[in-house]
């Protein structure tokens, strides 16, 4: 699996690290616009989401819908994510 983008507005980008094998700390946080970012386990995969640690702090956050199914389906829960989340398989975090 590639990495995506699920964007908060419910569109997907294709996400390559820049050296083509995992992602930096800086390249996530400027991808999320943020300062912290959270590791959002799948259940029963090796995929992961990453987004916005303090994205709930927000006064304007979204809910990514698309993101947020994702979650739900794999928790069977009803719980959401907001802002905009990369989808990558646990390898591409170090």
């Amino acid at each position: 699996m590639k990495s995506l983008l699920l964007n908060k507005e419910g569109t997907l980008e294709p996400l390559k690290p820049t050296n083509g094998t995992h992602f930096t700390l800086d390249e996530l946080k400027k991808a999320l616009d943020c300062e912290m970012i959270e590791v959002i386990y799948l259940n029963e995969t090796d995929n992961i989401m990453i987004g916005d640690e303090e994205g709930r702090l927000k006064d304007d956050y979204v809910i990514n819908p698309i993101a947020t199914k994702i979650y739900q389906e794999s928790w069977n829960t009803r719980n959401d994510i907001v802002g905009d989340v990369i989808l990558c398989p646990s390898s591409m975090l170090r």
